[in-house]
């Protein structure tokens, strides 16, 4: 089933599946809602226990479950990720979100619930949480929203993920609100997409935050048994895995048999920068490229035709672009080009 198209006026159900940090920054979280509704046009209205930060895992399901069988909602917005989603799983029933399809909007910890709802045959976004793209301090990046009202209003067409000129890695406390209005720096994205093959493929996108996915592989029964017809998509966060931790998760999609049957791989741009690893520019870029020459020597053992991309910004880097999760995407290797549509 394919949830309709937002329109501006809809409302939007606002919650914490994972984290719910949300309600210790009300600055931040007062932002983010402002933009969602003076930029989108849309109507936000807070679950029960959004800002609750005592909320149990049954807490989060009964919000959830409420957002997806109101028939008000339009969509729904993860405030942010966390560490714990994948306890939430098992208290959520799946024919609900299966008989009430919507666009869903989270990202990182956020994978957990993503996956669970493809497997009960919805699609979601992979991106755009309140506290961290619509409340960026100073402001939203260009390239987000437009992204955004592509996933929102427009998401039956085809659209073109670009690499965006410039990136931020960088970023201010949240706790300190003196940065409510101050700019993260920003670097430039000389690479662009950076293509492995020129074979063209298309499939269905499954994937999300590395390290989430690889709790997930220990638990077989939360993961498709078919991935024939997938393109898969990986990111890392700002736990900034070592490059070991990587090359023994693409190891496990291997031996798996996952690398040697999915069409193709997308890979983000890797966070490379965080308040307890403050890594300089020349840091950074060896950061990239050893993750890149990690990943692409393993999968080239499992893959040798498969076309394989870098540096989407996809993830914990912004300018964030959404993908839709379940949805299609295309990778033409030849034009180096890769569009995305529900």
């Amino acid at each position: 089933m394919i949830p309709q198209i937002c329109k501006k006026g809809d409302s939007v159900a606002i919650l914490s599946p994972s984290s719910t940090i949300a309600g210790v920054f009300p600055w931040l979280f007062e932002q983010g809602l402002d933009r969602l509704q003076t930029i989108f046009g849309l109507n936000p209205i807070l679950m029960p226990h959004c800002l609750d930060t005592n909320a149990t895992q049954e807490d989060r399901a009964s919000d959830l479950h409420a957002a997806f069988l109101d028939p008000t909602i339009k969509a729904v917005f993860s405030c942010t990720g966390g560490i714990d989603q994948i306890q939430l799983i098992n208290r959520l029933e799946g024919k609900i979100f299966s008989d009430n399809p919507k666009p869903f909007f989270g990202y990182s910890d956020n994978t957990h619930f993503c996956n669970f709802l493809y497997q009960n045959r919805v699609k979601s976004f992979y991106g755009g949480s309140i506290l961290s793209q619509f409340a960026m301090q100073h402001h939203m990046c260009q390239e987000t929203i437009e992204s955004l009202k592509w996933a929102l209003f427009d998401h039956q067409h085809w659209f073109e993920i670009k690499a965006p000129s410039y990136s931020i890695d960088e970023d201010h406390l949240w706790e300190d609100q003196n940065f409510l209005d101050i700019a993260r720096p920003t670097e430039p994205n000389e690479e662009g997409l950076i293509f492995s093959g020129k074979n063209q493929a298309e499939g269905t996108l499954w994937g999300g935050c590395l390290e989430s996915l690889a709790d997930l592989l220990r638990i077989p029964s939360r993961i498709s048994k078919d991935f024939s017809n997938s393109v898969l998509f990986l990111e890392t966060s700002e736990e900034l895995p070592s490059h070991e931790f990587v090359r023994r998760f693409i190891i496990s999609l291997g031996e798996a048999g996952i690398l040697s049957e999915i069409k193709g791989l997308l890979v983000g741009r890797p966070k490379t920068w965080f308040f307890d690893q403050k890594k300089t520019p020349a840091e950074k870029k060896l950061h990239r490229e050893k993750q890149k020459e990690t990943i692409l020597s393993v999968v080239r053992i499992y893959n040798q035709d498969i076309p394989v991309v870098f540096n989407l910004s996809i993830g914990h880097t912004d300018p964030q672009l959404v993908l839709p999760y379940g949805g299609k995407v295309r990778i033409d290797g030849k034009s180096e080009k890769v569009a995305v549509t529900w």
